[in-house]
């Protein structure tokens, strides 16, 4: 079965019975100015093919976005921010003025 000049025999399936003779495999159309594949068995040809449409996925936009942080300038974002900061900062005043009263007692005993 030939398309187009590439012969896509590894495609076919022989349903007749008869014994089948392995074809050559065209990757390319016989009609080829670009000369990269000469020389080449098909082994050697599929690795390239591969090494040249290979994406290197540390280097995508989702791969790169998740390093970063993106500013959100949404009114209800912007305050939702800081009311959690101020009820972390809240929190974290509660426990060093709960404990002041001991640490002015401590002071006062040592001067």
């Amino acid at each position: 079965m030939e398309l187009y000049g590439t012969l896509f025999a590894y495609l076919v399936k022989d349903t007749s019975g008869a014994d089948s003779v392995p074809k050559n495999l065209y990757i390319m159309p016989c009609i080829c100015y670009n000369k990269t594949f000469i020389g080449l068995t098909e082994e050697q040809i599929i690795a390239q093919l591969i090494r040249n449409t290979s994406i290197d996925t540390r280097f995508t936009t989702m791969a790169l976005s998740k390093q970063g942080c993106r500013r959100d300038d949404r009114p209800f974002c912007v305050t939702t921010g800081y009311v959690a900061i101020g009820i972390i900062c809240g929190i974290l005043l509660l426990v060093v003025l709960s404990d002041l009263p001991r640490l002015i007692r401590h002071l006062r005993f040592y001067v």
